[in-house]
Order: C-alpha cells, then sequence, then structure tokens
C-alpha cells in the first residue's frame, strides 16, 4: 500500500497475540517511526527509532498485539535537506606584498557518527558522536567552503589570534544568507561566532574582516639661530626641502598629509599622495620653520618609512625621534650644507605618536651671504667688500711710493 502526506490505514481487531512488523520502503527522505499506546486516554511511548540518512529502507521490530492496546505507529519523512557553508577572509589597510595567514577553527556538531564532510580542502570525517574540528588558514581574498551540509548541523567559526607576537589587525566578522544577501549576525568586535545552525533556508556565508591597525607619523621643521642676530637674516621664510621615503602601503591607494602652517588660511591644508603597485611612494615636501605635516593612516608592522632633508645652504641639519612621547633617537650633521636622512624604521605596533623633529642651526662659516639674508646684512657684507678693495688700493699705493724713495736714494 502507499499512504500520503496525513494519510492513514487502520487495522480493527487484531486477535490477541498477532504479530505485526510494518516497513517503509527506501526513498529520497529520511525517516522514522514512533509506536504509541493510547489506552486509558494517555498515550506512551513505546518504540522510536530512524534512519538518518536517505534511501534506506526502516521497518518496526517485530510487536505483538497485547489485550486493552491502542497502538498508532506514525512514520515521519523529512527531505534530508543540506546546504553549503563558506567561510571567507577579507583584508583591508594591509601592505599590497601582505602574504599574511590568518589561523581558523571551525567547529562542527549535530552530525552522524563518522559522517564525511566534502570540503574545498579535502574531505574530513567526524568522530563517533558526530562533531568535527578543523583548523585551516586563509589568506587575504580567500575562502574556504564546507560542502552540503546537513541541515540541523551546528558550526561555531573562530580566527585564532596569536598570544606572543604582535597581530596589529582589528577583527570582526558577519554571518549572512549569501542567497537573500541578507544579515544574520554582524559583530563590529570579535573573532569567534556564536553556535549557528544550518538551516535549510539559508546559503550560510561567514566573512571575516581584518582591518590592519594604523598610526599617524608627524615631522617637524624648527630653525635654531643661536649665536646670530635672527632680525638679519629672514630665516622663519626659508623653505627647507624633503623626500618621505614609504613602503609597505596598500597598493595604488590614496592616503592623506595634514600640512599645517600660520601662512596657511585657516592654519592647514589636505594634501594626498599615491602608493605604486607595490605599495610604495616618494613624498616631496617643503616646510618652514615651526610648520609639520602628519602622515595619516599608515598601517602597523608593515610601514617601511624613512626621512631625508636635502641640503640647505648655511645650516647645519639635525634631527631626534620620539615615539609616544619618549627621545629614541636624535643624530647631527657635522657641516652645513649635507643633506640627512633618518634610518629606515617600521612603524611598530606600539608606535601611537611617533614625531620626527628636524631642528637646522644657522651657520655662515663659509663667509657668503644666505640667499634668505635680510637687506641690512647684504648691506653690511656689500660695505666689508668695498671697504677691503680700498685697503687694498691704499696699501698698493704706499708700497709703490717706498720704492720709488729707495730708487732716488
Amino acid at each position: 500500500m502507499k499512504l500520503k502526506h496525513n494519510e492513514t490505514v487502520q487495522f480493527k481487531d487484531l486477535p490477541v497475540g498477532s504479530r505485526y512488523r510494518i516497513t517503509e520502503a527506501a526513498g529520497s527522505y529520511t525517516a522514522s517511526y514512533l509506536i504509541e499506546d493510547a489506552k486509558n486516554g494517555d498515550s506512551i511511548v513505546l518504540s522510536f527509532d530512524e534512519n538518518k540518512t536517505e534511501n534506506k529502507v526502516l521497518s518496526t521490530s517485530l510487536e505483538t498485539a497485547d489485550k486493552d492496546e491502542d497502538i498508532t505507529v506514525t512514520f515521519t519523512n523529512r527531505k534530508f535537506v543540506k546546504q553549503n557553508l563558506v567561510l571567507k577572509k577579507l583584508v583591508t589597510n594591509a601592505s599590497a606584498n601582505s602574504s599574511a595567514l590568518f589561523d581558523f577553527r571551525a567547529t562542527i556538531t549535530n552530525l552522524s557518527a563518522n559522517e564525511v564532510i566534502n570540503t574545498s580542502i579535502g574531505k574530513m570525517t567526524a568522530d563517533s558522536e558526530g562533531s568535527l574540528t578543523v583548523d585551516f588558514q586563509l589568506g587575504a581574498n580567500k575562502q574556504i567552503t564546507f560542502f552540503e551540509l546537513p541541515v540541523t548541523t551546528k558550526y561555531k567559526i573562530e580566527e585564532v589570534i596569536p598570544e606572543n607576537i604582535p597581530f596589529g589587525y582589528r577583527v570582526s566578522y558577519v554571518i549572512e544568507d549569501s542567497a537573500s544577501n541578507t544579515t544574520i549576525v554582524n559583530s563590529t568586535n570579535g573573532s569567534e561566532t556564536p553556535e549557528m545552525t544550518v538551516n535549510e533556508n539559508v546559503e550560510g556565508l561567514v566573512t571575516f574582516t581584518n582591518e590592519k591597525v594604523v598610526h599617524d607619523i608627524t615631522i617637524e621643521k624648527k630653525v635654531d639661530m643661536s649665536g646670530y642676530d635672527a632680525s638679519q637674516v629672514n630665516y622663519k621664510d626659508v623653505k627647507f626641502s624633503f623626500v618621505i621615503t614609504l613602503s609597505g602601503l596598500a597598493a595604488n591607494t590614496e592616503y592623506t598629509i595634514i600640512h599645517y602652517s600660520e601662512k596657511l588660511s585657516g592654519g592647514l591644508e589636505t594634501l594626498t599622495y599615491t602608493t605604486d603597485s607595490t605599495g610604495s611612494a616618494s613624498v616631496n615636501i617643503a616646510l618652514r620653520h615651526e610648520e609639520r605635516v602628519v602622515l595619516k593612516g599608515l598601517p602597523v608592522t608593515d610601514t617601511r618609512y624613512q626621512v631625508t632633508e636635502l641640503a640647505a645652504n648655511h645650516y647645519i641639519a639635525s634631527y631626534s625621534i620620539e615615539k609616544n612621547g619618549v627621545l629614541v633617537e636624535t643624530v647631527s650633521n657635522n657641516s652645513p650644507e649635507t643633506a640627512l636622512s633618518t634610518a629606515t624604521d617600521t612603524l611598530g605596533i606600539n608606535d601611537y605618536d611617533v614625531a620626527i623633529l628636524f631642528t637646522n642651526q644657522y651657520s655662515f662659516s663659509k663667509g657668503y651671504v644666505l640667499p634668505d639674508a635680510g637687506t641690512e646684512n647684504r648691506k653690511m657684507m656689500t660695505a666689508v667688500f668695498i671697504l677691503s678693495f680700498f685697503l687694498c688700493g691704499i696699501s698698493y699705493i704706499l708700497i709703490n711710493l717706498k720704492r720709488k724713495e729707495s730708487c732716488s736714494d
């Protein structure tokens, strides 16, 4: 016989002691049965069994019809729905050259004992309790797929954060139904999902995003006029040239520099530069006395930086570097008109405030006028030159007169 959904068949007046067994043929559904006795108005479960896989015959045991029993045998068929689960990794603000791999652990439960699961990285087998733990790594823009997980399978995904090395990323995740683009869980700060259940109406997509932590670097210029009459030199108007060499940034990405100066409208301006396909850039800037620039949003542990001040007439360059308010280095040139570069350094995860101060000391040791010297200074040097020329002329005349007197004698 055949039965449709909610149909029944009844066997009436079976003799006490009769034996019976009911078997459902295999089909594209999972099957279970429940035997209940409804005597005295109360339903008592006598037996239960189920198949967890499709296309499998299911039979009750050989049962006996007892006196005063009111037996109901219910067969339930469930379509064995399966869904894929995709785990994806995104990375933002990272270096163009980054090949970082991130550690993950997937814990999958409520499978059948020793059930085999196919994934994009190979086959995995559950243990005798239907549990499975998978450790794997993903790089930027990579993903792993767990194919045809049975509905009601439970899963939890964790990004494993290293404990003893700088990590430098903020971790967030989103769980969504990729079929409908519906967000199910959105965690802006977390590395482990709650336990989720595979749903027959949801195509699960779990996306972990690692956002690289970024810090700023400040470069400031000052001029030291110690030992000279500052009023005679327009040192506040001198522009000093710098070259900032950067690498380890995101490729083909626009970054921002804030230039602070009293000479600017509103005291500041926003500049930009764009990295090349390798995440590198060379940036030229010019700073006057007490001006500064701030390089914004540089990824930690990836960014490599060097600052070079080009040679300037009659100035001796030096620099000092502070990190988080602590002086870590001072370097000075020994002579004027010499370029000065910092050592190439990596922006550390704890370098929240890197400040590089270039100080130029005025030096007039070479004896010629600075391009930016004041008018009075130029006049003084001109007078000294004329006076020197006049004295040389007088000396020449006096020497010739003495020679003539000697010859007359």
